[in-house]
């Protein structure tokens, strides 16, 4: 039950460019989560919502930032859910996918750091959903379970 939330400045990103921003979002954050590639069961509890903020003032080193826009990602996953490898492949592709979606150079370093992660692991018992907690281990039987019962209608239907 991954949860991400995308910050937008508004008119930054065109209505389709958001669209395949969050796809690309959500399939790293599932391979970051260890998700079967391909997993419905998985994506069916991946929740990306995206904040469209209206141009603020924001400053960097106490100067006024009138610049590129600014993106934030942030991320919201269980505790035991947590690989620094794949954190760190999450990180790199949500960058790419957010300078892509602007038309920007994905190799441009300054570019690159206009684009801000974080990961907020969320310990044990204090996830929940439908009323009660869901531990990693709670989420992955539920997600299993589901995947293997697609795999046999598959197989059934096949």
């Amino acid at each position: 039950m991954p949860l991400a939330v995308l910050h937008i400045p508004e008119d930054a990103l065109s209505g389709g460019a958001i669209a395949e921003l969050v796809v690309k979002v959500t399939q790293s954050f599932l391979a970051a989560q260890g998700a079967s590639p391909g997993s419905e069961a998985a994506a069916s509890i991946c929740r990306v919502e995206v904040e469209i903020h209206p141009r603020r003032q924001v400053f960097i080193g106490g100067q006024a930032h009138d610049g590129q826009p600014l993106y934030r990602a942030e991320f919201w996953t269980p505790e035991a859910a947590v690989d620094l490898k794949r954190v760190e492949a999450l990180f790199s592709q949500v960058t790419d996918a957010f300078l892509s979606a602007e038309g920007a150079d994905v190799a441009s370093v300054e570019a690159r750091y206009r684009v801000w992660c974080l990961v907020h692991p969320v310990r044990e018992g204090l996830w929940g959903c439908a009323g009660q907690p869901f531990s990693w281990r709670k989420i992955r039987l539920w997600v299993g379970r589901r995947d293997v019962a697609a795999r046999r209608r598959a197989e059934a239907a096949g």
